[in-house]
């Protein structure tokens, strides 16, 4: 997507990489936060409205069942 507009810019004995005239750190950093790079960032994990479902209730229970006997098995 930016490897086009990527470059190596040398400064001294050390190499910096920049797309225009920004870091690429600094780059990114915008893009993501703008119009076009909000949809390649994941949502912060939250836990919605406040819900307890899954394994973050201590009060969940386990379903089990009776294994099947071998008469009741149906073969596809």
């Amino acid at each position: 997507m930016f490897a086009g507009q990527a470059q190596i810019i040398a400064d001294g004995d050390t190499r910096v990489a920049k797309i225009g005239d920004k870091s690429v750190s600094d780059f990114v950093k915008d893009w993501a936060a703008s119009d076009d790079g909000k949809h390649f960032v994941s949502a912060p994990a939250n836990g919605g409205g406040g819900s307890q479902g899954g394994r973050g209730n201590k009060f969940y229970r386990t379903l089990r069942r009776k294994p099947l006997k071998s008469c009741k098995i149906a073969l596809f």
